[in-house]
């Protein structure tokens, strides 16, 4: 391998994160600026979808850093298969947190989408299934000031975890 390959797969891999293989949280500010501008220039509706798993650090701490990272690429497959693979973007963001940018036509359309990332997702913990849960919530915004969809979303998922931990919400903010 050159030398010039060599950085140029570095380069690549500071964009995966190295538990589960999706893009990571630099990958998701680039590719979210990107499509941001893509889909407002083109009038498309998009929807910002950000999850949080139920209880992840108590279960990671009952059953280990090797079960815990095996959970969150159990999770990471399953929230993956629910998504369009060439129009939507999964990425880990931090923990037990990952977006999902998702090009949609509804509300409706992002509230299904949230429902099936929320799980339950099955995942074997020796001789047993352990179900996995997480808090999904949406942001679907039109075309006015787009940039503030993921700070949106983040305050909802806190909001929303205070009141139920299992649940989806979604929010269509009226921009200004």
């Amino acid at each position: 391998m050159t030398d010039a390959a060599r950085a140029r797969r570095f380069q690549l891999l500071a964009f995966i994160d190295d538990g589960t293989g999706l893009p990571n949280s630099r990958a998701f500010g680039t590719a979210y600026r990107r499509r941001l501008k893509r889909f407002a220039n083109a009038g498309v509706t998009i929807g910002l979808l950000v999850s949080d798993l139920t209880d992840f650090g108590r279960f990671s701490a009952r059953c280990g850093w090797k079960v815990g990272t095996d959970a969150l690429c159990a999770y990471a497959h399953a929230a993956g298969c629910m998504l369009r693979h060439n129009r939507d973007l999964l990425c880990r963001v931090h923990g037990d947190e990952f977006v999902a940018i998702i090009e949609v036509t509804t509300r409706e359309a992002l509230e299904r989408v949230a429902a099936r990332i929320a799980g339950p997702v099955s995942f074997r913990v020796g001789n047993r299934s352990q179900p996995i849960t997480s808090t999904v919530v949406g942001v679907l915004a039109r075309r006015r000031d787009p940039d503030k969809l993921f700070e949106i979303a983040e305050r909802q998922l806190r909001a929303t975890k205070r009141r139920n931990r299992e649940r989806t919400a979604i929010t269509d903010p009226a921009f200004s």
